[in-house]
């Protein structure tokens, strides 16, 4: 299943469509196939390995807020969410979800979660960790909020878009 995401970077929108394979991801930016890369997440933020070009390249994302900052090399680029674009809350991302809920990204095991009914969480905090394709991708809060209601637990198999986490929103 394909995943769509939509960002500005220094002011230009792409499109880009994420497709899982055997191989890695493959990459889709503004219609033109750039190609499939094997990525290697360790954490957001965090450091990823990857395969630019043929050559491994690593590049640092930080979270600031709804924004990433992404350095590779002396570069560094600020990537920001659309308006009314889909919202990526991990390494592969996901749909844009109604503020109350927290849904897989992808496909994958829950392999924790970070939060319990009840809890009260901040923007960008981790709320869980799905393992696909033998990566494990953290989720982080899209806003401040309260649990209301978990449906999965730790080993559970999810599929792209099922609804893990409900909350209630609060000022944070």
């Amino acid at each position: 299943m394909a995943s769509r995401y939509r960002f500005e970077l220094d002011g230009e929108i792409y499109n880009i469509v994420l497709t899982e394979s055997d191989q890695g991801f493959n990459v889709v930016m503004n219609e033109i196939d750039l190609g499939t890369y094997d990525i290697t997440i360790e954490g957001l933020p965090g450091l990823f390995s990857m395969l630019l070009d043929e050559e491994p390249t690593k590049a640092y994302v930080q979270r600031d807020g709804r924004s990433y900052n992404v350095t590779v090399g002396d570069r560094t680029f600020l990537i920001q969410e659309t308006l009314g674009s889909q919202r990526s809350r991990s390494s592969v991302g996901s749909r844009l979800d109604p503020v109350g809920i927290i849904s897989a990204p992808l496909a994958g095991v829950i392999i924790e979660i970070k939060v319990a009914e009840g809890d009260i969480f901040s923007e960008g905090q981790a709320i869980l960790i799905i393992e696909a394709m033998k990566m494990q991708n953290e989720i982080q809060a899209p806003i401040s909020g309260k649990i209301t209601s978990i449906h999965f637990k730790p080993g559970d198999r999810v599929d792209s878009g099922d609804i893990v986490i409900e909350y209630d929103e609060i000022d944070g």
